[in-house]
């Protein structure tokens, strides 16, 4: 039994949790949904029902919010004893599933003693959990005017070279297609994705709209992503940009990134 470093504000088991579960789910899935969780928070809380699994939260400067939903057909067991809360510190579980074979099962238990447990026939870690927050999270209300479905490996590729380029990246799009720019001191970027390319599998335009966002937030989100999918990125002139992605087929996640607005 291997038990990770105690850190932060640890959960002290005066009186029990009401709050059980036996969870099972493929390496994988789990995998993604905590490399995402890393790129905004350090500590998350989890809402767990008998529907499934939910998480909504945003990073320290109130920038970016990420809203994940996972269905309870995502996992191949999916035991609970009533609904409730739960709270990790997210690297330390990150380091526990990448412990795990990407082709094995996982499973997840957490007991009367805020103890979560993660393990596999040969490898079994326990973690004392932090406490849960109360604190809402409202999701943006916003109308969007272009909605663009895009190949994930295409749009990874495209955010990883225009790294190169600044701090920032440009999205204009129109009825011709989506224009995506970048450039600083040492030069600049171009890629226009024309509409009707295999990539784009499909663009919806109310009206034109253009607006820059901050590539700090946008990468490590679009890295962590699984390749083999689509991606869907809505947006506006000047205002927040959400993009959705599947979670094997049964969850999805949703990324919200506030626009950079030049004064």
């Amino acid at each position: 039994m291997i038990n990770i470093s105690e850190q932060t504000t640890e959960v002290k088991p005066e009186k029990k949790n009401p709050l059980s579960f036996s969870l099972v789910i493929k390496q994988p899935i789990i995998k993604q949904i905590f490399d995402e969780l890393s790129t905004i928070v350090e500590e998350s809380t989890f809402n767990i029902d008998l529907e499934g699994l939910t998480f909504r939260g945003m990073d320290p400067s109130h920038v970016a919010l990420l809203d994940i939903s996972l269905s309870n057909m995502s996992f191949e067991k999916y035991s609970i004893n009533e609904p409730g809360k739960f709270a990790v510190r997210v690297n330390e579980i990150v380091n526990c599933i990448n412990s795990f074979d990407k082709k094995t099962s996982i499973t997840l238990e957490y007991n009367e003693y805020f103890i979560l447990s993660i393990f596999d026939k040969s490898l079994k870690y326990e973690l004392k959990t932090i406490e849960a927050s109360s604190t809402d999270c409202p999701l943006p209300k916003i109308s969007y005017d272009v909605k663009i479905n895009l190949d994930e490996s295409y749009l990874k590729n495209v955010i990883r070279h225009a790294l190169k380029f600044g701090d920032y990246i440009t999205i204009e799009a129109n009825n011709t297609g989506v224009l995506l720019t970048q450039k600083n001191d040492n030069g600049s970027s171009r890629n226009f994705i024309e509409n009707g390319r295999e990539e784009l599998r499909t663009l919806e335009i109310k009206e034109p709209s253009e607006a820059t966002y901050s590539m700090e937030y946008l990468a490590p989100f679009f890295q962590k992503l699984n390749k083999d999918n689509y991606t869907v990125l809505e947006y506006s002139s000047k205002k927040p940009i959400r993009i959705t992605s599947k979670i094997n087929n049964s969850g999805i996640m949703a990324f919200y990134l506030a626009p950079r607005i030049e004064s």
